[in-house]
């Protein structure tokens, strides 16, 4: 899913904007520049690695939550399903208990139908 994004892309020829000039003497690479150039590959395979084992570890751990999400969904549903269960068989009432005009108290029962 997410390696489609870090895909490695043909690079596409550029158009230039001016002639190109004649092609003069050749230019020599030594092998202090050659060396160079292989360590920086190496270091971008190295990199690239690295970044996929990053984006598996992501992956898991995105799934890993969902399902638990999952879990936890199915877990408050069994809950509502258990209390509806008992509250469409019980009632509940509540009455406050005044002294001398006072709230003092309040007294909470619930019984079966």
């Amino acid at each position: 899913m997410a390696f489609r994004l870090f895909r490695k892309r043909q690079l596409e020829p550029a158009v230039p904007a001016v002639e190109p000039l004649p092609v003069g003497p050749t230019i020599v690479v030594d092998a202090a520049d050659a060396s160079d150039s292989e360590s920086a590959k190496e270091i971008l395979e190295l990199l690239e690695l690295e970044l996929g084992a990053m984006i598996r570890q992501l992956e898991r751990a995105a799934n890993s939550v969902a399902g638990d999400a999952e879990a936890t969904a199915a877990t408050l549903s069994t809950i509502r399903q258990r209390t509806n269960a008992l509250t469409g068989l019980m009632r509940e009432i509540d009455v406050p208990i005044r002294v001398n005009g006072r709230h003092w108290a309040g007294f909470r029962t619930a019984y079966k139908l």
